[in-house]
């Protein structure tokens, strides 16, 4: 769980139009998602990312935690960005 300022925050840097600030992203944009039913990015979200020509790269065997359990994955992705 995050703060909800946090949060708000992050909501509030699209105005709460995320799908319009993917489409004028500056620069290609990745998602790195868990294959898994838990994940933050279910299969119609990726379906919606990938109509915009965004890059979604799945992982298998992790949930929507995968920054804890595999951070070395993550950190790769991170920095191949």
């Amino acid at each position: 769980a995050c703060a909800p300022q946090w949060e708000a925050a992050a909501f509030r840097g699209h105005a709460h139009d995320f799908w319009g600030a993917v489409s004028r992203a500056p620069a290609p944009v990745r998602v790195l998602s868990a294959a898994h039913p838990s994940s933050t990015v279910p299969p119609p979200a990726v379906r919606s990312f990938e109509k915009r020509g965004v890059a979604v790269e799945m992982l298998h065997g992790f949930t929507h935690l995968v920054p804890f359990e595999a951070p070395q994955l993550v950190a790769e992705f991170i920095a191949a960005s």
